[in-house]
């Protein structure tokens, strides 16, 4: 007789003892995540009790023990100064670095904070004084600590919005206002970028050390499109003094000038380029960084040091202007003659007196006039005559393109408009792009061996140009802003100085491209938009 039972199948069994290998290992993941857990737990609660203990030593001696560095509590003589328990870590070990509970203070001793990290995510476990929340923890995947000297830093993310290309070494403009600078000195300011691994060089423009407020220039060593830059501000330093650099600028730029100075406007930059005004001093007003200068009418400014730049290599000059003057409205009385002839009956047919009469006719003309009360045509901005002999002139005019008049019971309004003109070598250049009166602009030209490039207000304009091979040498130099020197001409005479405000001229020996222009207007004209987060401070 057979046999009708039957065993396992090689599938069956191999199904099933995956099964049991499933839920061990279920089962094991499960308590070794549970062990993980309650370590967690462990630490949590020795961080409390340190902290506890932390604070009963600070009742008694108004201090927490110093540690100017982080140290692992375990292993240091001030665990057993605040408990005489043998706290530790749940991985604690003495050949290890990876799993102890770090301790740091800060502030002389007025402030701490202990970590430990998470097994299960990795993360900080952390307790702390009353502001010790912000001392910096020394994590591998944080940013390192610049110098211990400086006692605060606070992360800055500045955009680098409307950047359509990299540029390297860029003056970057800089305006915050922050309540942790209240009472800081402008020397203990330092930023440094953390990419680099560098400090960057600063000018600092302006600090207002009752409201905490700064206006700086950054050289930032690289910004990419579509890339946001983090830096660090460093302050509250009571050994180290910053100084402005003159090397904040690249070295494409000749003369940098703020206007924030008493006196004689100075140029940043360490070389031997200079002004001088026409009187014995331009007035200073508040401008669109910090103070612009005022040109009256009456004053200009002569750059000296320039005689080695040559227009046909390159040059850029850039400065924000703020037009001055009124709409005036003048009244001018014309006459039209007219003939009108008269005869009687008693008169001969062939005889006719003529008798003249005339109409007069009232016109309304309404025109711009500067601080100067002349009208506001062609007054100069730039006016430069390299030692090759070449020519350039950089003139404004405003004009308004309609009147008012009542014709048909309807008025036509009135619309003021700004022009610029540029003379250079035998052309002459009408720019398309218009200003307005009594407004900042920021403005642009750039010169290179064949094309002259304006720009204003975010608005680009290319032309060619050409000039002489031969090199004339026997020219006068010169580099004006603000007058022109065409004496001879009565005209010229008559308006040959602009009035109003200029603030934050650069002037460069290259043409600088459309993308980096555009980023120094965007970013100088609302640098607030710039500042996408400024981080709590962190104290060492």
């Amino acid at each position: 007789m057979k046999n009708s039972q039957k065993g396992f199948s090689i599938v069956e069994v191999i199904f099933y003892l995956l099964i049991v290998i499933f839920i061990f290992f279920a089962a094991f993941s499960y308590y070794q995540g549970n062990i993980v857990r309650m370590r967690d737990e462990k630490r949590k609660e020795d961080l409390n009790i340190l902290k506890e203990k932390l604070e009963q030593y600070f009742s008694k001696n108004n201090i927490y023990p110093i540690s100017d560095s982080w140290i692992c509590l375990e292993k240091s003589q001030i665990l057993k100064e605040i408990s005489a328990e043998n706290i530790q870590d749940p991985l604690f070990s003495q050949d290890s670095q990876n799993y102890c509970y770090r301790y740091k203070s800060a502030k002389e001793g007025k402030e701490f904070k202990i970590y430990a990290i998470s097994e299960r995510d990795g993360k900080i476990i952390e307790v702390f004084s009353k502001e010790g929340k912000n001392i910096f923890s020394s994590l591998p995947n944080l940013d390192p600590w610049y110098n211990p000297n400086w006692h605060a830093r606070k992360r800055i993310l500045i955009s680098s919005k409307n950047l359509s290309t990299e540029i390297k070494d860029f003056p970057y403009f800089l305006e915050i206002s922050d309540k942790d600078l209240i009472n800081e000195k402008e020397d203990k300011i330092l930023f440094f970028d953390p990419e680099n691994n560098k400090k960057i060089e600063r000018e600092i423009i302006k600090f207002d050390k009752d409201k905490g407020n700064l206006l700086a220039f950054l050289k930032i060593p690289n910004l990419f499109p579509q890339k946001d830059k983090k830096i660090y501000l460093y302050f509250d330093n009571d050994k180290i003094s910053e100084k402005n650099s003159k090397e904040t600028y690249d070295n494409n730029y000749l003369a940098i000038f703020h206007f924030d100075e008493i006196g004689l406007p100075i140029n940043s930059l360490s070389n031997n380029i200079y002004a001088i005004c026409e009187k014995d001093s331009i007035e200073k007003v508040d401008g669109k960084i910090g103070k612009a200068a005022n040109f009256d009418g009456e004053n200009s400014l002569k750059i000296l040091g320039l005689d080695k730049l040559k227009m046909d290599k390159g040059f850029t000059f850039q400065a924000w202007i703020f037009p001055k003057g009124e709409k005036i409205v003048e009244t001018i009385e014309t006459t039209t003659p007219s003939e009108i002839n008269t005869s009687t009956q008693e008169e001969s047919e062939e005889e006719n007196l003529s008798q003249t009469s005339s109409s007069t006719k009232v016109i309304s003309i309404s025109k711009i006039v500067g601080t100067d009360n002349k009208e506001f045509i062609e007054k100069p901005i730039l006016t430069w005559q390299d030692i090759k002999g070449n020519f350039l002139e950089l003139s404004l005019s405003f004009f308004v393109t309609s009147s008012t008049s009542i014709q048909n019971n309807t008025s036509t309004q009135e619309s003021i408009e700004g022009k610029f003109r540029l003379r250079i070598t035998n052309k002459e250049i009408t720019f398309p792009q218009k200003i307005k009166l009594n407004e900042w602009s920021f403005i642009a030209l750039t010169i290179s061996d064949n094309e002259v490039y304006f720009f204003v207000q975010g608005e680009g304009y290319k032309e060619a140009i050409s000039f002489e091979k031969k090199d004339l040498g026997t020219q006068n130099y010169y580099f004006l802003v603000g007058k022109n020197v065409r004496g001879d001409v009565q005209e010229a005479q008559e308006n040959n100085y602009f009035t109003g405000f200029m603030d934050e001229i650069f002037i460069s020996k290259i043409p600088r491209d459309e993308s980096w222009l555009n980023f120094t207007f965007e970013n100088q004209n609302s640098p607030q938009d710039f500042v996408k987060k400024i981080e709590d401070k962190e104290i060492y």
